[in-house]
């Protein structure tokens, strides 16, 4: 390690905290207040990876086993995240951009609880699909161009990282 140029032991002690997720919404997303009163937009994201079960012994094959997982996203404070809502419905297929938060908190019976979510940064909508028929509306090249401004990115709620993008 003595032999390493100073910038890469500098490195060494860098960490970040990026998640991009890309997935089918499992509902209509909802606005929902913390405890302190803070509103924010709310989804759960489903992802599909795939686990491999263990090799049949009398045919030699391995069968692939599709898993869903479930994650919670919540959009803080951004511009626009009541047009968001509208486009964030059941079954559509999105890309979200954040950071992992954990939260941890005693309920009143004493016991202790934890939950972990992703506090979304930026949005683009894959696919959309109308809410009440089920149907996936492929947008126009004009209603792409007018949402992208809307939807994809947008960006962190914090101010000093907004006023460095801006700069």
């Amino acid at each position: 390690m003595d032999n390493q140029p100073d910038v890469q032991k500098r490195m060494l002690g860098v960490t970040s905290n990026i998640v991009i997720l890309s997935g089918r919404l499992g509902g209509d997303a909802q606005w929902r207040s913390t405890t302190h009163g803070r509103e924010y937009l709310c989804f759960m994201l489903g992802t599909v990876r795939y686990s491999y079960v263990a090799t049949d012994e009398q045919s030699g094959s391995t069968s692939r086993e599709d898993v869903m997982d479930w994650h919670e996203a919540r959009v803080y404070n951004l511009p626009y995240a009541d047009v968001m809502q509208t486009y964030l419905t059941k079954g559509s297929f999105i890309t979200v951009k954040g950071e992992l938060r954990a939260v941890r908190w005693t309920d009143e019976q004493g016991g202790k609880h934890s939950s972990v979510y992703v506090e979304v940064e930026e949005v683009a909508v894959i696919e959309h699909r109308i809410a009440s028929a089920a149907i996936v509306e492929q947008p126009t090249t004009e209603q792409v161009a007018a949402t992208s401004a809307i939807i994809t990115p947008i960006r962190s709620r914090r101010p000093g990282r907004m006023a460095a993008q801006a700069a």
